[in-house]
């Protein structure tokens, strides 16, 4: 936790409870998570902003986000190595998982 400095902790806890309320659908996949975010919820310069800080404090994560055409839907996957489910769902508390 100490990777962020002050400044972008206070951004990334932002951007993190409007990424999670953003979660329109969450998909289980082998190693991870698939977040699909509701249209207009937040943006992918966000997401994005999002994903730069998290590598900062999570590098563990493989995260990769995907824009659907037509400035549709983001999706964000979150995944990692065996174990790290059960991390990303303590981490993302505020999504309701299945």
């Amino acid at each position: 936790m100490n990777a962020m400095t002050k400044e972008e902790r206070a951004r990334y806890d932002v951007l993190r409870r409007k990424l999670e309320q953003a979660v329109e659908r969450v998909e289980e996949l082998e190693n991870g998570y698939m977040f699909r975010l509701r249209e207009a919820s937040i943006s992918l310069k966000e997401v994005a902003q999002w994903v730069e800080y998290e590598q900062k404090c999570c590098s563990f994560f493989g995260l990769g986000v995907e824009a659907a055409p037509q400035k549709g839907p983001i999706a964000l996957r979150v995944t990692g190595e065996p174990g790290v489910k059960a991390f990303i769902r303590m981490e993302f508390a505020g999504i309701q998982f299945k």
